[in-house]
């Protein structure tokens, strides 16, 4: 029922609030319309995960770190040669997962599969030939190590590309080509050197050069690249062989050939 009064009586019973609470009024209608409006906006708040889609091609970079590959046959030696070419195909092809494995009498990986190639960079400007604790030269145990790398089984599109001057001095090559083949991964390889090579430099335990190494004899040692090697490895994989001088370093052939691959989805 509604309440009925005079208009006479209105000034008594409605009255206009005073001039000290405008101000606050005025302040309590700006606050409820804000929140009015905050209201109306639906905030939300909290953290929510989401997939990423990238395409490429899961790579294994198996680097010789092995003391040949400072031979200087090709200057200034093998080692600058093949690390800057790793780089600039790890530059160029954006969007492929990328792990590192340096090997020498044995392999150890330093950089698991990732999108994210800073690390692959941070370790590539640090390594040295002699770097691993084992020294030696075992191509088998660098595939060995790199087919780890790939801990997903299933997944298609894999490639292993092995850096190295070729010398192999503990066999079981063969074994590890086979596995690779088994597991439908291929091996790509990238010589590096000449055939007719040059002695291989010794290195003080300051890193201070002291010479050429040599053998029990004291013979002076000399490595050659042995391209019928790398050639092999990558013809019983169904890849293929390249070879990097100071010339080209860009490997874009090689390159070119993992572009070419059907792409696949990864998830970040």
């Amino acid at each position: 029922m509604a309440l009925l009064v005079a208009r006479p009586l209105w000034p008594k019973v409605v009255r206009a609030p005073g001039s000290r609470w405008r101000l606050p009024r005025l302040a309590l209608l700006l606050v409820g319309l804000a929140g009015i409006i905050l209201a109306l906006a639906r905030p939300e708040w909290g953290v929510v995960g989401e997939k990423g889609g990238r395409e490429g091609v899961d790579v294994v970079l198996l680097l010789d770190t092995s003391g040949s590959m400072a031979t200087e046959d090709v200057p200034p030696n093998r080692f600058h040669l093949a690390r800057t070419g790793v780089m600039n195909l790890v530059q160029r092809l954006d969007g492929d997962r990328f792990a590192l494995v340096a090997f020498e009498g044995s392999a150890y990986p330093l950089v698991p599969l990732t999108l994210d190639t800073d690390p692959i960079a941070l370790f590539l400007e640090t390594l040295e030939p002699g770097a691993v604790p084992t020294p030696g030269s075992s191509l088998g145990a660098g595939l060995a190590r790199g087919l780890e790398a790939f801990a997903d089984k299933t997944r298609q599109n894999k490639v292993m590309i092995l850096v190295s001057d070729g010398e192999d001095l503990e066999g079981e090559v063969d074994e590890a080509v086979r596995q690779a083949k088994e597991a439908g991964i291929v091996v790509h390889t990238v010589g590096v050197g000449t055939p007719g090579g040059q002695p291989v430099p010794d290195f003080d335990k300051n890193g201070s050069r002291a010479g050429y190494k040599k053998d029990e004899d004291g013979t002076v040692v000399v490595s050659r690249l042995h391209m019928e090697t790398l050639e092999a490895i990558a013809r019983g994989t169904g890849g293929r062989a390249f070879t990097l001088t100071a010339a080209d370093l860009s490997l874009s052939p090689l390159a070119a050939m993992l572009e070419g691959m059907e792409q696949k989805t990864l998830a970040r």
